[in-house]
């Protein structure tokens, strides 16, 4: 049985190097900036709609009532803002955060007007995963300005 621990130990839980992160949050910085920029028209029109429909879920559970329409674009574009620091590793102990706790709102706020898309949950996750670690150690602007490639922080 020893054996067998070993072995899935030294398999599951060896030292990656820190690009295997960094494309990790390329990646979902990616699609989230995707997913969100094709759904803006959506999430400012669904903010206009009958209060009666708005159900908060998730942190969106704070409010009594819904935003004012006239906060929606400037949230969804804070997001998106937040999105592409994310992406490029900018700034990421600040943007990190921000963009997951944004992420977070958007989606919570966009499923309290209809439907729950459980899909938006593992972005959120993902998002908020990578944005609370050292994603940024490797392909990101925050290396590029340390002067650190990809390879130098073998394990980090």
């Amino acid at each position: 049985m020893k054996s067998v621990v070993r072995a899935l130990s030294r398999r599951w839980f060896t030292p990656a190097p820190a690009a295997r992160l960094g494309l990790l949050r390329v990646a979902v910085g990616a699609y989230s900036l995707w997913y969100l920029r094709r759904r803006l028209g959506m999430f400012e029109r669904i903010a206009g709609t009958d209060p009666k429909l708005f159900r908060p879920v998730g942190p969106a559970r704070i409010l009594e009532k819904p935003l004012p329409p006239q906060f929606a674009r400037p949230l969804t574009l804070a997001t998106l803002a937040a999105n592409l620091a994310f992406l490029a590793g900018w700034r990421h102990r600040q943007s990190g955060p921000a963009f997951a706790g944004l992420l977070l709102w958007t989606l919570s706020y966009r499923n309290s007007w209809s439907m729950i898309y459980h899909n938006d949950n593992l972005l959120v996750l993902h998002a908020g995963v990578l944005g609370l670690t050292r994603s940024a150690d490797a392909y990101s602007l925050d290396a590029l300005s340390a002067g650190v490639s990809a390879g130098m922080r073998e394990h980090w």
